[in-house]
């Protein structure tokens, strides 16, 4: 995959993210739901914006670290801010180029400290697509159940591998 496939992937996630959360109230955005754990849309789409902080912030000091994510409150509270955000990450993520990176990550309950392991940013840039549209295949679960009237984008939380393989077998 080359460099402006891999990032407008990532772009085409951020922007249906962008046009899922722009049709939430403020209350519906982060209202804890039982599907959900008591956890909110909110919650979803902070954790899925601040992987992607950490990849960029990790390309700057060639260390990602999701494990150390800031965790901000206001990104699961507020549509508005989540959305400003996923844009601003957006027009940052697409002007990079593949380098080196290593990633710390705690990989077990059962010790402390982080293990780190060689990748690069365009290895790092197909995890947060494909952990983006994991958690966006929860999500249309809770949208189409709890939010009927949320209109969802085509293809929203299926992977690539299996539009294509949906597209072979029609």
């Amino acid at each position: 995959m080359n460099n402006s496939t891999l990032q407008k992937a990532n772009v085409e996630a951020l922007n249906q993210l962008v046009s899922v959360v722009e049709q939430f109230q403020k209350s519906d955005y982060a209202k804890p739901l039982v599907m959900l754990s008591n956890n909110s849309i909110g919650m979803h789409i902070r954790h899925i914006l601040e992987f992607y902080e950490c990849l960029l912030n990790g390309y700057e000091n060639e260390i990602v670290e999701y494990d150390n994510r800031p965790r901000r409150q206001q990104l699961e509270e507020s549509p508005f801010h989540a959305i400003a955000f996923a844009n601003e990450l957006n027009l940052k993520l697409q002007h990079l180029n593949d380098k080196p990176l290593t990633l710390n990550s705690n990989l077990s309950y059962a010790t402390t400290g982080s293990i780190p392991i060689s990748s690069s940013y365009f290895r790092e840039l197909t995890f947060t697509n494909e952990h983006t549209i994991h958690h966006f295949a929860i999500l249309k679960i809770v949208l189409i159940s709890s939010f009927p009237e949320i209109e969802l984008p085509e293809n929203f939380g299926l992977a690539y591998s299996t539009i294509r393989n949906i597209t072979i077998r029609n």
